[in-house]
């Protein structure tokens, strides 16, 4: 897939930042949910602090009229 077909495909996604976990039934009340990922508070080398996380997660693209399988794209949040 190129970046013009990705670009215009691709939905937006949005991060909710909050001091609170989602809810366990998240999926079934948001019908966009894709993932959920917890920033743990860090001290870096550089002498500064801050929150850090790493989680890779897939997003399925729409499907196109007429395509068999949908695309999958992999997002490093």
């Amino acid at each position: 897939m190129g970046a013009t077909a990705f670009k215009s495909r691709a939905q937006p996604l949005h991060v909710n930042i909050s001091h609170t976990k989602p809810p366990a039934d998240v999926e079934s009340t948001d019908p966009g949910f894709v993932e959920a990922i917890e920033l743990v508070s860090s001290s870096f080398s550089t002498g500064s602090f801050g929150w850090k996380g790493s989680k890779r997660i897939t997003v399925n693209l729409p499907q196109l009229e007429g395509e068999e399988e949908g695309e999958k794209v992999h997002v490093m949040l």
